[in-house]
């Protein structure tokens, strides 16, 4: 009665192990094929980003526009309007902003504001550094609006003269809704809160204990699952499973030098990530534990009736030999 008892409590504790084992390892391979996903998605927001800027350093309006000595010189701001609407509809880009940025730095046109005049090589490094040494440059940066991807194109004339800079920016907000269409997998992207003073005019106006919600779809529900987990700075979520079936994801966001920006966390449904494997293994080693206690048992009655037998043999010889 004991031995079965111990039996079954060494049985029950092999298969809980094996199987919390499998299960860590079926959602570590789930969440590194959503990682990659999700870096095709970044890499896809970039280049597009990038083409768009490479496009509008061809377009004669800007050139024109920058171009003050030029005798078609523009002296109103190019028309982009119609240019962004159709991005709106018929692309992810829909908040596309667009800046025309003149050889001393200064802003003279962005899409999304009517400021403009004011220097913006007092103030944005990656601009002075462009203007010195004119370059294609991107970068994925936090601004006073929100997480983005900036693109920087220089413009020049055909002699080669900087004419000036025109800028993309593309949000990153939008990823979420290609990650949810793709994968059917809900996203919250947070931006560190060492960037909570520098968002003074955050896009979303949503904090998360002075994290930054990039994506203004992010659900309630999905919001409070974060804030009771960032007292810890998120450092216990590792493919966090909760109570409630979810399956959540820590994913670092970072820029070119790899200093951290913020976290995309993914929300994905137990029951979508598929476990017939594990299943699978499971009944592989049930019936192996099953094999070996059998074994165990077998060797353990034949080891018992020999021992008995040998002491049959002695006491019968001990009575022959009497």
């Amino acid at each position: 009665s004991v031995l079965a008892v111990l039996l079954f409590l060494a049985v029950e504790w092999l298969y809980s192990t094996q199987k919390t084992r499998l299960e860590t390892s079926v959602v570590a391979a789930y969440q590194k094929e959503l990682a990659s996903d999700m870096g095709s998605l970044v890499a896809e927001k970039r280049n597009a980003s990038m083409t768009i800027a490479l496009t509008l350093a061809e377009n004669p309006m800007i050139s024109e526009f920058l171009c003050t000595t030029c005798n078609n010189a523009l002296i109103q701001p190019p028309n982009l309007t119609r240019l962004i609407n159709r991005f709106s509809t018929y692309t992810d880009f829909t908040k596309l902003w667009i800046q025309v940025i003149d050889p001393q730095g200064v802003s003279q046109f962005r899409s999304w504001s009517s400021k403009k005049g004011d220097s913006l090589a007092t103030v944005r490094k990656d601009i002075t550094e462009v203007l010195q040494r004119p370059k294609i440059t991107q970068a994925l940066s936090v601004g006073k609006f929100t997480l983005a991807f900036k693109s920087i194109v220089p413009i020049v004339d055909e002699n080669q003269k900087l004419l000036g800079l025109v800028e993309v920016i593309s949000q990153f907000s939008s990823l979420t809704k290609r990650l949810k269409d793709i994968r059917n997998v809900e996203s919250v992207v947070l931006v560190d809160k060492k960037y909570r003073q520098q968002l003074s005019k955050a896009y979303t106006g949503i904090f998360v204990d002075d994290y930054y919600v990039v994506n203004a779809d992010s659900t309630v529900d999905n919001l409070k699952q974060l804030k009771t987990l960032s007292a810890s700075g998120f450092k216990a979520i590792d493919n966090f499973q909760n109570s409630n079936g979810l399956v959540i994801g820590k994913h670092d966001i970072q820029d070119e030098t790899g200093a951290i920006l913020g976290w995309w966390f993914t929300f994905s449904k137990a029951e979508d990530i598929d476990l017939t494997e594990v299943e699978s293994l499971l009944q592989q080693v049930v019936y192996g534990i099953v094999l070996v206690i059998g074994l165990s048992i077998l060797l353990l009655g034949l080891y018992y009736f020999k021992r008995k037998s040998d002491a049959l043999g002695r006491y019968y010889r001990q009575i022959l030999d009497s």
